[in-house]
């Protein structure tokens, strides 16, 4: 089946594009900020990491299956190969960390038997059942803290694509997803 045209994400996609990257790089700051946490105020602030964490994998699971679901705008016509490509593997690298950044989360602390927090103070949010490892909690705490990392490399392809497409190729690619953001008159429609 041919992917239809669509001049704009659905509101849905703007909504939980946003609404997760909000999350996303708020949990990086909350996640120095964790591990800054004076004696006493850890079990506190990993409540919010874990909660922000785990809003942010259910989020992007439903995201991704939205976009199964909903094709997503073509890319515009124009773009060269090199750029195509790259957008892809942002994307796609985008829904990885989406997911597998707060999986490998709860898995460390899951293998470290930490104390079980409530997600936003309330609902609770159990620890994976995969018993008790300080060394498996070790390498998925490991693999977690440094998995931040492709988020700040993704976020940085993301944003200098969004700026490149609106302010030197001035095509849609960027109005597509920023709401009240104006086409460039004369610009390219994709």
């Amino acid at each position: 089946m041919a992917r239809e045209k669509y001049d704009r994400y659905s509101v849905v996609s703007i909504i939980l594009h946003w609404t997760i990257a909000v999350l996303l790089i708020a949990n990086v700051y909350v996640g120095g900020w964790l591990e800054e946490a004076p004696r006493g105020e850890g079990l506190a602030r990993l409540e919010w990491h874990k909660s922000i964490g785990l809003t942010v994998l259910f989020l992007s699971l439903f995201r991704l299956g939205w976009r199964i679901a909903h094709p997503w705008p073509a890319l515009p016509e124009g773009m060269k190969s090199w750029e195509r490509v790259l957008s892809h593997i942002t994307h796609y690298g985008f829904y990885v960390v989406m997911i597998g950044v707060p999986l490998l989360g709860w898995l460390a602390v899951s293998f470290r038997g930490a104390p079980e927090v409530p997600l936003w103070g309330f609902i609770p949010a159990p620890n994976l059942p995969v018993g008790e490892s300080r060394e498996l909690g070790g390498m998925f705490a490991d693999w977690h803290h440094t998995s931040v990392k492709a988020i700040y490399i993704l976020l940085a392809l993301h944003v200098a694509g969004a700026l490149k497409h609106h302010f030197i190729d001035r095509d849609i690619v960027a109005t597509r997803m920023i709401p009240g953001l104006p086409k460039w008159r004369g610009g390219k429609e994709g």
